[in-house]
C-alpha cells in the first residue's frame, strides 16, 4: 500500500471516530473500513502515538475514540508567556504573538531560522534539547529600553503530531518579581540597620513580664506607670511568645499595637524582640526595641484609603512614571480600554495606548507637550480600545511633584463619553422630532424642559410673537415673547405649579381644570393695535413613570371666532325681537284695530286711540 493510500486510510479512521464520539472497537473499525483487523490496529497505533486518537479499556475490549486534545498552535496564542517551538534541527517552527510583540520581530523573519540567526540577542547561545534530555529551567537578564529585564526560560522536550521531536521554549518575564525582591531586600536592610542602631524606647523584661530595664525614651513615652498599661503588657506577652520560638541571635517582629502614651494620646508602636540569655544560659530575658510609627501608620492608612478609592472609581485612572511607562491602572481603565488584567497595561509606554492610530498618537504627543509646559491638560479625545474600536473620552491630566518641585509622575483620568454622546444624540433626535411634531399644530405652541429651557418653538409662535425659533431654543427668556401683549396676557407655564388660592389671588381670570390652566382676554396690541381676543392653555408634561419632564403652553387668536359669536348673538337677538313682534301682532288680530281719527271709538279707559 502506497503513502497516499495510508494517508487516505488514516483520514477515514479519523472521520469514522469523529462520527462515533462514544468510540469503536478494532473489529468494528476494520469492518466499516473493509480492511483486515491487523491493518486497522497498525493505523490506530500510529494515530494513538501521534495523539490523534485516545483509547480506553472496557472489559477485555479496547475502545478507540477521536482525541479531544487542543492543538499546541491553538494554545500558544492564549499563553501569557513568550513561546518558541523548535524542530529537531533547532529551527523555529512556531512563535506566539506575545513573543513577536515583545521582541518587535515579525513571524516571517523568525520561521525557519535558528536561535543564532533569529535576531533575539538574549536567546543566542541556547542549545535545543536532545531526544534523551529532560526539561531544563534557567534564568537570564538583558537590557532593553534603558532597563534591565529578568526572564525565566523553560526548555521542554516536545513530540509533534507526526512523531517528530523538538523543543519548546517558554520565556516568562519575572522583572517585576526580581525588582520587588530587590526592593524588599533593600527595605529589610534599611529597616534592620535602623532597628539595630536605634536607642529609643528600649526595655528588657523577664518571661513573666517583670521589667528589668527601661531607658529614658521609654519612660518619656509610657511614663512611670507604663508597665501597668494593659495594652503594653499584652505587647510584652506576645513579644515573649514570638521570641521564644526563634534563636537568640534572630530578631522577631511582633507587629503593631495601639497604645496610650503618658499624655493619654492614642499612638501606634511597632518593634522587634531579641531573646537574651544570662551567662549561665539558664534564664532568658527579652529586649524590646520599640518606635512610635503613628505618622507612618496614618500615612499608610491614608494611602490605603486613597488606593481603595482609586481602585473603586468609575473613572479610568492611570499613573505614568517619569519614564513615560504606566505604573498603575485601576479596574475601570482596564475595562474601558478592553484589557483583561492590569499586568497587560503596567509597563507599557502610554503612547502605546494609541494602538498604532496616528490621530490618537498625535493627540497624546500634544498632551505630553502641554503637561511639560503647563502641568495640566483637560479635554475630549478620541481613544482606541485594545481591539481597535474607537471611543470618545474626557481626559484630565496633571503632573505630580514633591515638595521640592521634583517631578514624580503624571495622573490621568478618563471618563468614557460613549453613553453620554449616545444620549445626547438620542435627545437631539427626540427634540427634532418634537419640533417637527409641533410644527403641525396650528396654534402657537412652545415647550420647556425640566430646567425651563425652551426645547420647541413652532412657526405659529414665531408669527404671533415675532421672535424666531433660533433665538429661543435653549433659552429661558421665553417671557420676552409675552411683552408684546402689554402685560394683558400672563405666562401660564409660570403659574401651573401655584396653589389654587395663590392662583386666584394673582390671576383671578385664570381657570384650572385638572392640571391644566386656561385663560382668554382682550389684548389691545393684537392686529396692529386694533386689538383682539387671545386664548391660551398650559400644563405640565409627565413621562410614563409620572416624572415631571417639562411644560407646554399654547396660544390661539380667537378674535374672528369671538366676532362670529357676537354676530350670531346679535342675529339671534334680532330674530327673537321680530318673532316677539309677530307673535304680538298675531295675538292682536282677533279684533279689528281702531281706525285712526274715528271719534266714535276710543279706548275703554277713556284714553286717546292708540297709534297703528
Amino acid at each position: 500500500m502506497g503513502l497516499d493510500e495510508d494517508r487516505a486510510v488514516v483520514q477515514k479512521i479519523r472521520t469514522l471516530l469523529k462520527a462515533h464520539p462514544k468510540g469503536l472497537i478494532i473489529t468494528e473499525i476494520a469492518r466499516q473500513l473493509r480492511v483486515n483487523r491487523n491493518s486497522a490496529a497498525k493505523y490506530l497505533e500510529i494515530l494513538l502515538f501521534t495523539g490523534q486518537v485516545e483509547v480506553r479499556q472496557i472489559g477485555m475490549a479496547k475502545v478507540y475514540s477521536a482525541s479531544q486534545r487542543v492543538s499546541l498552535s491553538g494554545l500558544l496564542q492564549f499563553a501569557q508567556e513568550q513561546i518558541l517551538v523548535l524542530d529537531d534541527g533547532g529551527r523555529i517552527i512556531q512563535a506566539n504573538d506575545r513573543l513577536l510583540h515583545f521582541w518587535r520581530v515579525s513571524r516571517e523573519d523568525l520561521l525557519g531560522e535558528t536561535l543564532e540567526r533569529a535576531g533575539i540577542p538574549a536567546l543566542t547561545g541556547i542549545t535545543p534539547l536532545g531526544p534523551d534530555e529532560g526539561a531544563e529551567r534557567r534564568e537570564f537578564s538583558f537590557g532593553q529600553d534603558g532597563r534591565t529585564v529578568h526572564c525565566r526560560l523553560s526548555l521542554i522536550p516536545t513530540v509533534f503530531e507526526d512523531g517528530g521531536f523538538g523543543t519548546t521554549l517558554i520565556i516568562e518575564d519575572i522583572t517585576a518579581e526580581r525588582e520587588y525582591e530587590q526592593r524588599l531586600a533593600e527595605s529589610e536592610a534599611r529597616y534592620r540597620a535602623v532597628v539595630e542602631d536605634q536607642t529609643e524606647m528600649i526595655s528588657r523584661h523577664r518571661p513573666d513580664g517583670t521589667i528589668t530595664f527601661a531607658n529614658r525614651a521609654w519612660l518619656r513615652f509610657f511614663g512611670d506607670e507604663g508597665s501597668q498599661n494593659p495594652v503594653f503588657r499584652e505587647v510584652i506577652a506576645t513579644a515573649g511568645d514570638n521570641a521564644s520560638h526563634v534563636p537568640p541571635d534572630s530578631p522577631a517582629s511582633p507587629g503593631q499595637w495601639q497604645v496610650r502614651n503618658a499624655g493619654g494620646e492614642i499612638r501606634w508602636i511597632e518593634g522587634t524582640v531579641h531573646a537574651l540569655q544570662d551567662p549561665q544560659g539558664i534564664e532568658r530575658e527579652y529586649q524590646l526595641v520599640l518606635r512610635d510609627v503613628t505618622e507612618a501608620h496614618d500615612r499608610r492608612r491614608e494611602l490605603l484609603i486613597k488606593e481603595a478609592a482609586m481602585a473603586a472609581s468609575i473613572d479610568g485612572l492611570v499613573i505614568v512614571g517619569a519614564d513615560e511607562r504606566i505604573e498603575y491602572a485601576n479596574r475601570a481603565f482596564i475595562t474601558m480600554f478592553g484589557y483583561d488584567r492590569p499586568s497587560e497595561v503596567v509597563g507599557l509606554k502610554y503612547v502605546q495606548l494609541s494602538h498604532g492610530d496616528l490621530e490618537t498618537a498625535l493627540v497624546i504627543e500634544k498632551i505630553r507637550n502641554v503637561l511639560q509646559h503647563q502641568g495640566r491638560w483637560t479635554g475630549e479625545i478620541r481613544c482606541i480600545r485594545r481591539d481597535g474600536s474607537p471611543f470618545t473620552a474626557r481626559v484630565s491630566a496633571s503632573t505630580v511633584r514633591d515638595g521640592a518641585g521634583t517631578f514624580l509622575c503624571v495622573l490621568l483620568s478618563f471618563v468614557d463619553l460613549t453613553d453620554r454622546l449616545r444620549t445626547e444624540q438620542a435627545l437631539k433626535r427626540s427634540r427634532e422630532k418634537l419640533q417637527e411634531t409641533i410644527e403641525f399644530i396650528p396654534d402657537a405652541t412652545f415647550i420647556l424642559d425640566r430646567d425651563r429651557c425652551v426645547v420647541a418653538w413652532n412657526r405659529s409662535m414665531e408669527k404671533m410673537t415675532g421672535i424666531l425659533r433660533e433665538e429661543m431654543i435653549g433659552s429661558q427668556d421665553y417671557g420676552r415673547a409675552f411683552s408684546r401683549f402689554g402685560g394683558s396676557f400672563p405666562v401660564l407655564v409660570d403659574l401651573v405649579d401655584l396653589p389654587t388660592e395663590e392662583l386666584v389671588r394673582r390671576c383671578p381670570g385664570v381657570r384650572r381644570i385638572g392640571e391644566t390652566l386656561f385663560y382668554e382676554t382682550w389684548v389691545p396690541s393684537l392686529h396692529g393695535g386694533r386689538g383682539g381676543y387671545l386664548w391660551g392653555k398650559a400644563s405640565f408634561l409627565i413621562d410614563h413613570d409620572q416624572n415631571l419632564i417639562g411644560a407646554m403652553q399654547t396660544l390661539r387668536d380667537i378674535t374672528e371666532w369671538k366676532r362670529a359669536e357676537e354676530s350670531y348673538r346679535d342675529a339671534s337677538a334680532r330674530e327673537q325681537a321680530i318673532r316677539r313682534a309677530l307673535e304680538q301682532r298675531e295675538q292682536g288680530g282677533d279684533r279689528e284695530p281702531p281706525l285712526s281719527g274715528d271719534p266714535d271709538r276710543g279706548s275703554s279707559d277713556g284714553t286717546s286711540p292708540s297709534e297703528p
